[in-house]
């Protein structure tokens, strides 16, 4: 059970991160990935520990894999959204964020998100 287990790995990673051990939680991510690279949930969990480090490029990428294996993830959307929010890129941030709308009219985060982004550029 604790021999190349990705989702453990990918679990213990998100518990490390809720913890704000952010090392140990990417490192965790990272075994995960190096287990099961087509693993999307590693990807969009590692995504914002990267961002919370400032690695915004790092974390945009996870978050375009995540989209390429699961191109329906709402999710990885929104969470793609902030990050380019994070680096000014408004325009961008809001097509990501009205694509989570798209796929989950529900996802609340998306919405709250591209309600600041459009704030943010005076709409």
């Amino acid at each position: 059970m604790t021999t190349d287990n990705y989702a453990a790995h990918t679990y213990y990673g998100n518990a490390l991160a809720a913890e704000g051990q952010t090392d140990a939680a990417i490192a965790e991510y990272g075994r995960a990935l190096l287990i099961r690279p087509d693993f999307p949930e590693a990807h969009n969990n590692l995504g914002p520990a990267l961002a919370a480090q400032g690695k915004l490029d790092d974390a945009i990428s996870h978050f375009r894999e995540v989209i390429r294996l699961r191109p329906h993830y709402a999710d990885a959307y929104s969470n793609l959204g902030v990050a380019l929010a994070s680096q000014g890129l408004w325009e961008s941030a809001m097509a990501a964020y009205n694509t989570a709308l798209r796929l989950d009219p529900d996802h609340s985060r998306a919405r709250a998100n591209l309600q600041l982004a459009l704030r943010a550029v005076g709409k």
